[in-house]
This record gives structure tokens, C-alpha cells and sequence, in this order.
């Protein structure tokens, strides 16, 4: 046999939304981490608080969009049947799923309506809470991975009308940065007074912002399988989630055993 010939051992399939969910919920810890140190903390533990937020939300809208784009694929692997749907279900999915217009330029959200819609089960209405979450979510994690810089008017007595669309959707959502400091007001009839910072960028970087993220996106996807009556594949995983959706060391050590296992 040559050495160049090429062997086929077996088939491999790589899904990554365990891992960004564990991401998101990980940066989560780390975040809250950092906020119960003792003030002052240095200049690095607040680059690193920040870089933690960031990386939950980004994380969170990566398990969002790895989460449907792994289910379709699962319905359309015709080999292995890891859905189970009937023929005419599963023949629907595969059909949009092939449309590569759907496949690389729908968004997120419309991905998983559109396989309720298929299936003929009602769609989580845009006026849920838990779809408005999703979706603030994804506008807050675009508003940093498509961030422009911008000049703001800072408002000693900020009026509702101030804030733009974004920090609308956000204010109420979860705590504030709790190391943004007020910013120093000058040359006005009141020296002594500061201002808030606006909630978008700054006021966002908080453990609760990160938590609030992580949380939205997960209870999203299990919304959608919930409705589907389908168990998600990442549920295995849930166990071992470190902080808010309740992983522990105890259940992280036994988890970790069964996989080794």
C-alpha cells in the first residue's frame, strides 16, 4: 500500500455550541470575580473585567448562531438521522437548509422561526420576552464587533430623549459597570456635579450585563427546543456549567468522569 494513499477511517463532525456557552457563562465567573476584589482594584483587573464582558457577549450570540446552524446540519446529514422527524419534516428543513441565500445571509433569529414555521409550530412571538432578550443581545454584541466611535453629548441631568436606540433596549436590563466613575463635569454653573457616562459602551461592562447575555441566549434556544419537544444535544453539557445556570464542582468533577468514560 502507498504511503500517499489515502485511508478513510470514519466520519467526524465538530459542533462548537457547548463550547460558547460554556464561554459565555465562564467569562461570566470571571467577571463576577473581579468585582467582589476590594476597591480600588488595579488598572489591568478592570482591562481584564472588561475583556470578560465582552467575551460573554460575543460568546453568547456564537452559541446562538452554532446552535440552529448545527441542528439543520444534523437534519440534513441524511447518514446518520440524528433528529428525529419524520420524512416530510426533515425533507422541509434540508430543502431551506440547501439554499445557501438562508444559509449564510439569514439572521440568527430568523433561522429558528423559520424551522417552527416549517414544522407548523407557533413561533416564539417577537413581543416575548425571551425572543426581545435574544434579540438585544445580538444588536449589543454587533454594536462591539461593528463598534464605531462616536461623539457624545455627556448631559449632567440626562433626559430619556438622550439615549440612543440601543441603551433604550438595555436600560433596566441588569446593573451597571460598577467601576465607571461619573465623569467631571467643567465650565458650567456647577463645578462640583458629575455626569453619567452613557449605558453604551461603558455603562455595559458589568458582571450583570454579561450574565444577563449568557442567560438570554440560553433560555432562547431552550424555548425553541422546548417547542420542538426535542431534548438539545448540548444538554449533556449542562451540568457543567460553571456559575449561573448551575454547574458545580462536584457535578463538573462527575461530568468530566462520564466523559472520559
Amino acid at each position: 500500500m502507498s504511503k500517499s494513499e489515502n485511508i478513510l477511517l470514519g466520519k467526524a463532525n465538530f459542533f462548537l455550541s457547548p463550547e460558547m456557552i460554556y464561554s459565555a457563562f465562564l467569562s461570566v465567573e470571571y467577571a463576577e470575580s473581579i468585582e467582589a476584589k476590594p476597591r480600588p482594584i488595579s488598572r489591568r483587573s478592570v482591562f481584564i473585567h472588561k475583556s470578560a464582558v465582552i467575551t460573554a457577549i460575543t460568546s453568547s450570540v456564537c452559541f446562538l448562531e452554532s446552535t440552529i446552524n448545527e441542528f439543520y446540519y444534523l437534519v440534513s446529514d441524511k447518514e446518520r438521522k440524528a433528529v428525529e422527524l419524520d420524512e416530510d419534516a426533515r425533507n422541509k428543513l434540508s430543502s431551506i437548509w440547501s439554499v445557501d441565500r438562508f444559509r449564510n445571509n439569514a439572521r440568527t433569529l430568523e433561522k429558528y422561526q423559520t424551522v417552527l414555521q416549517l414544522l407548523n409550530i407557533p413561533i416564539i412571538s417577537e413581543g416575548d420576552k425571551v425572543f426581545q432578550n435574544a434579540k438585544i443581545v445580538i444588536d449589543l454584541r454587533n454594536a462591539f464587533i461593528h463598534y464605531n466611535p462616536e461623539t457624545r453629548i455627556i448631559k449632567l441631568f440626562e433626559e430619556k430623549d438622550s439615549l440612543i436606540n440601543l441603551e433604550k433596549s438595555l436600560k433596566g436590563k441588569f446593573k451597571l459597570n460598577p467601576f465607571m466613575e461619573k465623569y467631571p463635569v467643567i465650565h458650567t454653573k456647577y463645578p462640583k456635579k458629575r455626569a453619567d457616562y452613557p449605558i453604551f459602551p461603558e455603562q455595559c461592562f458589568s458582571k450583570d450585563c454579561a450574565k444577563w447575555a449568557a442567560n438570554s441566549v440560553f433560555n432562547f434556544s431552550n424555548e425553541f427546543f422546548r417547542r420542538l419537544k426535542f431534548r438539545p444535544y448540548y444538554e449533556s453539557f449542562v451540568g457543567i456549567l460553571p456559575g449561573t445556570v448551575g454547574g458545580n464542582e462536584e457535578k463538573e468533577k462527575e461530568k468530566e468522569k462520564e466523559l472520559r468514560l
